[in-house]
């Protein structure tokens, strides 16, 4: 097992010194071409290696290590203008690509993967620029008073890994930021022969997307709150039965892509699974998917 981990390692750490990938990540052609202490490839280590101190001991810590010259604070900032941050999701999407590529090491539920999505409000750092992107929460005289972004991200919850992490201002919808996770997990080759099975919060289920799984035949679980679709759990019998779901104008109107929503309203109706699971506190929480296990 340490055999591999070295290896994955020392395959990451190569990528990480190839020209394709600086080429791809530098904001300019004409970065990071010249032979400096803070070149592209340390840039990116000592980002990756940072403990939370504060970067004048970051970068005092990390050059003695590498037994090369300091640079200042003013020369770490400068150079981090010039690094995209898409080169983390790259590195991300390089090392899962050696873990998943190996299936028998994976784990799965009857040979599913299984996805979480979720979001989270982010506090930032209260900077004027930062603000003018993001917003925030605003006090009673209208002025933002905590800088704030809405972030989302889909993870493997059996093996313990980040697929996609998503950022974006503070009205940003969860379901926004949902469906790029959804459509950036489309990009990784390597999960193209895995079966998957989606798991969402209450916050997520909605028509729109139970239409978007159907369609691509995806299997998914959402919770539900104790106040949807009133009329048709009402109709349960049994703790896990198919239900009709009515697409309505009430149900749709949120939608703001006037062409989903008409398609929708012509569907009609969805057909989905219930299932009712009883908790320890003798509560239920109620479900719904479109599959068999």
């Amino acid at each position: 097992m340490f055999v591999e981990v070295s290896d994955k390692l020392s395959n990451l750490f190569d990528y990480i010194r190839s020209i394709n990938l600086c080429c791809l990540c530098r904001v300019k052609s004409t970065d990071f071409t010249r032979n400096r202490s803070l070149n592209f490839v340390n840039l990116v280590l000592l980002i990756l290696s940072s403990g939370g101190k504060s970067n004048t001991l970051e970068l005092i810590d990390f050059f003695d290590k590498m037994g090369e010259v300091e640079v200042s604070k003013e020369a770490f900032s400068q150079a981090r203008l010039k690094l995209k941050p898409l080169v983390f999701k790259k590195l991300n999407e390089f090392y899962l690509t050696m873990v998943y590529e190996n299936k028998s090491r994976i784990k799965t539920i009857n040979n599913h993967i299984l996805l979480a999505c979720d979001g989270s409000k982010l506090e930032l750092p209260h900077h004027k620029l930062l603000i003018k992107i993001f917003g925030g929460t605003k006090n009673k005289f209208n002025e933002i008073k905590s800088c704030m972004g809405n972030s989302s991200m889909i993870y493997d919850v059996l093996n313990k890994f980040i697929f996609d992490f998503e950022v974006d201002t503070y009205k940003t919808s969860e379901k926004v930021l949902a469906y790029r996770n959804l459509k950036n997990l489309l990009k990784f080759n390597f999960l193209k022969d895995y079966k998957k099975i989606f798991i969402f919060d209450r916050g997520y289920r909605s028509i729109e997307f139970f239409n978007h799984f159907m369609q691509k035949k995806g299997k998914f679980i959402f919770r539900l709150r104790s106040t949807d679709y009133k009329k048709e759990k009402s109709k349960l019998r049994n703790i896990d039965q198919h239900i009709t779901i009515y697409i309505t104008k009430n149900r749709v109107q949120h939608i703001k892509n006037e062409k989903l929503k008409s398609e929708l309203l012509k569907k009609e109706k969805l057909n989905l699974r219930i299932i009712q699971v009883k908790l320890t506190t003798g509560e239920y929480r109620i479900l719904n998917n479109q599959f068999k296990p």
